[in-house]
């Protein structure tokens, strides 16, 4: 079999597919006939989501069930996809991907996954995300019925394996801690395959319907205190405080490898710190975005561990869900957002029972803790707009909360 030549607007998704699907298996796309094919949402000029081709009910599920984003655009996304998929009044052209392999034998990442569930009725469903460096395929694995089985990351470049392999750390220490406000899901599996690191997790089942106003604010902060508990310490003099050393050391790397002026600001905007003020010791999800996040009545569903981190300050996770509230739910340019951050830093701090000093520390310390992740993931090659932080992260570090 020859594969067709692949439009760029179609080239995410082919790789995504084809990532999952190694030669000798083979990913074509046009009306070729074969045991695995995807519809392409909204569009195969713009795919976002691969949804498996099968009945309009079992379409209709799966992508109501990935659609779970509050975004105004994203609810009414899904509204009409399940709609469409249900009713059949959008036919949506189909991804393909020829398989070639033994009869009757699991294939590609499916063998993987058929081992840790211990069933062989899978299907996928892949959204295609916008370029980043920590971009890697998250599957819903459901049965042939649109069942939610599980959810699965495969990690299939240096960065990415190491994040998934982090989260099942992550998931597997989370088992041991009573946690009355969040629920995590359950780690399934890890495993190595193809070069690659596969995390098979339990499937949340995460509501549309979500708390607003004060009460989603409340339940937020019953969420960062949790997390925080599962590594909380007694304050130490920043100058004593792991947390800097860790930052020291993820800037002296940076120095080593990268250098040029925006690691000089992080490094001098970090040495500027006060070195006597006492930090509170504890943990932090490390990208608790309204994304990654439910805010409910009862236990909150948070998802997506992978930058799990102990040995921190506190507050990291409640500044981290203000700022990316402010930039993809509300529009606020990235640099007015990080300004308002610090600005807002003691207000926003004062329920954790943090000082104002300490607040303007603790939001440096955010900005900084992203600057360098995203400095040492290199987002910016990979085509993250928040990767180029002398636009944004480090003018709001000079000119903010003064």
């Amino acid at each position: 079999m020859t594969s067709t030549t692949q439009r760029p607007s179609t080239s995410g998704a082919v790789a995504l597919l084809t990532t999952l699907y190694p030669p000798p298996l083979e990913v074509r796309t046009g009306s070729v006939r074969t045991p695995r094919a995807w519809a392409a949402v909204p569009s195969p000029a713009s795919p976002r989501l691969l949804v498996p081709l099968g009945s309009r009910r079992t379409m209709a599920r799966v992508v109501r069930r990935q659609l779970t984003g509050q975004r105004p655009r994203t609810r009414v996304v899904r509204q009409l996809l399940t709609l469409a998929a249900a009713t059949g009044v959008l036919r949506l052209p189909a991804f393909r991907v020829g398989v070639v392999g033994g009869d009757g034998h699991p294939v590609g990442v499916e063998e993987v996954l058929g081992d840790v569930l211990g069933r062989d009725d899978l299907a996928l469903t892949l959204p295609v995300g916008p370029p980043r460096a920590n971009r890697k395929p998250v599957l819903q694995v459901t049965d042939a019925e649109g069942q939610v089985l599980a959810f699965a990351k495969v990690g299939d470049q240096a960065l990415t394996r190491a994040l998934v392999r982090r989260e099942a750390g992550a998931l597997a220490a989370l088992e041991e801690h009573d946690l009355p406000h969040v629920l995590a899901p359950r780690l399934l599996g890890l495993r190595e395959w193809d070069g690659n690191a596969v995390l098979v997790q339990e499937a949340l089942d995460i509501p549309t319907d979500r708390l607003t106003g004060e009460e989603a604010h409340h339940r937020l902060l019953a969420v960062v205190r949790d997390v925080a508990g599962t590594a909380a310490g007694a304050p130490v003099a920043w100058v004593d405080h792991p947390y800097r050393a860790e930052l020291e050391t993820r800037i002296t790397d940076l120095e080593s490898t990268r250098g040029g002026d925006a690691v000089a600001g992080l490094r001098a905007h970090a040495d500027a710190l006060p070195p006597r003020l006492p930090l509170g010791v504890a943990a932090w999800h490390g990208d608790l975005n309204p994304g990654n996040v439910a805010l409910v009545d009862g236990p909150c569903l948070v998802w997506d561990w992978e930058r799990y981190e102990t040995g921190v300050v506190p507050g990291l996770d409640l500044l981290h869900h203000e700022l990316h509230a402010a930039i993809t739910v509300h529009g606020v340019t990235p640099r007015e957002a990080a300004s308002a951050l610090l600005d807002r830093a003691p207000a926003t701090l004062s329920p954790l029972g943090l000082h104002p000093v300490a607040a303007d520390v603790v939001a440096r310390l955010h900005l900084l803790t992203l600057g360098s992740r995203y400095l040492a993931d290199d987002q910016e090659a990979a085509g993250g707009d928040l990767g180029r932080i002398g636009e944004w992260l480090l003018p709001a570090l000079a000119e903010g909360g003064r």
